[in-house]
């Protein structure tokens, strides 16, 4: 969902309520995913915004053409 969200660029923000309605899945299991990703390299997350309220997601994956 991530590349699809990110389209030509390699971040995105989605929020994990969004990817839970568009993936079908409880926001918990979205949140252990990411966190899945994000230990295997696959994404980076950088919090912004005040109140650190905005998470961005980097993706480190690239599709050969």
């Amino acid at each position: 969902m991530f590349i699809s969200y990110a389209w030509h660029n390699d971040a995105c923000f989605p929020g994990q309520d969004r990817l839970a309605t568009d993936i079908g899945m409880t926001q918990p299991r979205i949140a252990q995913l990411i966190s899945e990703l994000q230990e295997a390299g696959l994404i980076s997350i950088e919090r912004r915004g005040q109140g650190k309220n905005q998470t961005i997601y980097t993706i480190h994956y690239q599709v050969k053409t």
